[in-house]
């Protein structure tokens, strides 16, 4: 639903016999409006303004963005999706580790409009 948000858990693990720092970062992919179509129909109709994409960094955030693992240490990392605008974004969440490989995780959003109608001539007890 739009105006909400949503958070996942990840662990990290450093499986290496010395300590790693790490930074994350973000891949855009594509930013798709569910009702593209409709969305534009609407505003030639109504004169509405167009739904405005957001930055996957503004919609998506990483906690914590960096850090640094001991041998053998865990860290769980918040990742935290801010639902609006009826939009779906996929992108890919980086991991980079210092002297290391990257790491990449598909990270995919969706939002939606709530719609509802009340009738005023029909009350049913």
């Amino acid at each position: 639903m739009n105006d909400t948000s949503k958070r996942k858990y990840l662990v990290l693990t450093n499986i290496s016999e010395m300590p790693v720092s790490y930074e994350w970062s973000f891949l855009e992919e594509d930013t798709t409006s569910l009702n593209a179509v409709q969305e534009e129909d609407e505003t030639k109709k109504k004169g509405r303004k167009k739904v405005r994409q957001l930055p996957i960094n503004e919609v998506f955030d990483i906690l914590p963005v960096s850090g640094r693992l001991e041998r053998g240490q865990t860290e769980n990392v918040e990742f935290t999706f801010q639902a609006g605008h009826g939009l779906l974004y996929n992108g890919i969440a980086v991991c980079s580790v210092d002297g290391g490989p990257d790491y990449e995780v598909p990270i995919i959003g969706e939002s939606s409009f709530v719609d509802y109608r009340l009738s005023t001539t029909e009350l049913d007890y």
